[in-house]
């Protein structure tokens, strides 16, 4: 009978030791489960971010694209510029030769 008050005694520090141990759990599984949430949606930004960034490229590739093409435009309209003008000079320089030719009345 001596032991019964001692064994109370084990028997409720360790059920007070469980208690605590199981509820420092519940608050580590809690901490886990919200550091868990907060991870997935930092993911699901960095998701949405790369997406983002390849929207963009994509856009970035079609301007580069555009650019070429009016650059070329560009080119062609500049390379038809210089042989009208060329054209348009070899016809003065003509006229003014023609006229310097021309008897004076």
């Amino acid at each position: 009978r001596s032991l019964k008050p001692q064994a109370d005694t084990q028997y409720a520090e360790v059920a007070t030791a469980c208690a605590t141990g199981s509820a420092q759990a519940q608050t580590d599984i809690e901490t886990y489960s919200q550091n868990v949430d907060s991870l997935q949606a930092y993911v699901q930004q960095l998701e949405a971010d790369i997406n983002q960034q390849e929207v963009d490229v994509a856009q970035y590739q079609l301007d580069i694209e555009r650019f070429g093409q009016e650059l070329e435009l560009a080119k062609t309209q500049h390379a038809e510029f210089d042989r009208d003008f060329a054209r348009d000079l070899a016809a003065y320089d003509q006229a003014i030769a023609d006229a310097q030719r021309a008897p004076l009345i």
